[in-house]
This record gives C-alpha cells, structure tokens and sequence, in this order.
C-alpha cells in the first residue's frame, strides 16, 4: 500500500507552512482507502480462486467414488459397462456418462441402475458445493465417435 502523506519523508507533501493535525494523525486519505481496497481486493480473488480450484479437485475425488460406486453395482448384476467419462459443468456441477452395450442397455436387470443412480444423486443434493447426475447410453463400436463425447464435454474417461 502506497503512503501519500510521509511525515518522515524529506519530500514532505505538506509544504513548511502546514502541518498536520496531532488528532489527525489516525486519519487516511482517500488514496490510501482506495489502495488498501485493491490490495484487499486482489487477495480476495486469489483466495477465491484457491478455494474453487480446492473444491474442484475435491468434487472431482467424489464423482470418481460414485463412477467406482456404480460400475461395482452394475458388474454385481452382471451388467459389464463399456466406458464411463465425465462432465465438469462447473466447480460444483457435473454429469457422469457410463456406456453399455445395446443388449445390456436394453436389459430389464439394468433397470435397477436408474435406481441406484437416483439414490446417489439424491444423496448429494444435501452438499451445496456437489451436484451430479448419471447418464446411461448404449455404445455401438462400429458408430461410437469419440471425438463427439469429448465435444459434448466428457473429457475425462474413467480408468478402472
């Protein structure tokens, strides 16, 4: 923070006539307000900045437990998932994608993973900080297109 007024300073702002005002010594001026504002200011953005990349990392963590969560549930019902990837809509905002094969999709025992799915999800609508949603889709390999997923925003593939 800059200092305007130097009272020590041999370039005295006040000229040799005036000086300042011994009750007025715990005074600042303007410049120094605005100052101590922009370097709080600064501080608090990189603070802000520190805590959302925290809480990104953070929520990345727990979308990997519940993508390991539900493809443990789906090979337990003997459903083998194909890929499963994830969407960051925003620090707090994500959507994980699972692909099946088409008969397992269509399957009546996957059913239940829409169940599961809805619990978890449900789950973490008491976290105002986490919200996430679970996508199922049949994968065909002769027309899946990778390059779509990845321009859809699933740009991390999970790795069992």
């Amino acid at each position: 923070m800059s200092k305007v007024v130097d009272d020590t300073a041999q370039d005295k702002v006040f000229p040799p006539n005036f000086d300042k005002y011994t009750k007025a010594e715990n005074f600042v001026t303007n410049d120094e307000i605005i100052d101590a504002y922009l370097a709080g200011g600064k501080s608090g953005l990189e603070h802000s900045k520190k805590l959302a990349l925290d809480k990104l990392k953070e929520n990345i963590e727990k979308s990997a437990d519940l993508t390991s969560k539900m493809l443990e549930f789906l090979k337990s019902i003997k459903i083998n998932p194909i890929s499963s990837h994830l969407k960051i809509k925003s620090f707090n905002r994500f959507t994980i994608l699972i692909t099946l094969s088409e008969d397992e999709f269509l399957s009546e025992k996957f059913l239940e993973a829409y169940n599961i799915a809805f619990k978890m999800e449900k789950e973490t609508k008491a976290d105002e900080y986490y919200d996430v949603m679970f996508m199922f889709s049949e994968r065909v390999p002769e027309k899946f297109n990778e390059d779509y997923i990845i321009s859809e925003g699933y740009f991390l593939e999970y790795n069992n």
